[in-house]
């Protein structure tokens, strides 16, 4: 039987990717710091070190996390985009800084979006929103209504204003 396709381009394909792979080993050739815009054992920041742990046992160097809280991240994000562009200054970040910031703060911003490169989405978390079990809100529509019904006679807490789980009803 003759061979597939597949079978006789396969060691053609392995033997051009095989010189880019051998170089892509050359990094990282120190400690690589990954700064996190929020306190530590947050959702950011556990997310931070869980893939800080595995890039440095698969890579072989150590991958800090550096926790830099403030100003809903802006922080941290402005000391990355102020960093040596060489690939050992990484940002974990939210939604917060990868969209919401902007649109709150827009010319007060110390960074602008074009300021990073996207490496890659690490997680992805859910927002929720809980009543007390008595409430008449069953459903979100339900608690949607009842805000709407009784403005300003609500109360909430949040992560604050461009934190993912704010409430943004007239509560």
């Amino acid at each position: 039987m003759l061979p597939s396709r597949r079978q006789l381009l396969a060691p053609v394909l392995l033997a051009s990717w095989a010189p880019g792979a051998a170089r892509a080993q050359t990094w990282p050739a120190r400690p690589v710091r990954l700064l996190v815009g929020y306190s530590p054992a947050g959702t950011t920041d556990i997310a931070g070190r869980l893939i800080a742990e595995r890039l440095t046992a698969r890579l072989g160097q150590p991958f800090l996390v550096e926790n830099r809280p403030g100003a809903t991240g802006n922080i941290a994000a402005e000391a990355v985009a102020r960093s040596e562009p060489d690939g050992y200054t990484l940002y974990v970040t939210n939604i917060a800084n990868a969209a919401i910031n902007y649109t709150l703060f827009g010319p007060r911003m110390p960074v602008k979006p074009e300021d990073f490169a996207e490496v890659g989405l690490l997680m992805q978390v859910p927002n929720v929103i809980f009543v007390h079990p008595g409430s008449p809100a069953n459903t979100l529509q339900d608690f949607i209504a009842m805000a709407r019904a009784r403005p300003g006679a609500l109360n909430y807490g949040s992560a604050g204003a461009a934190a993912a789980c704010t409430c943004r009803w007239n509560c």
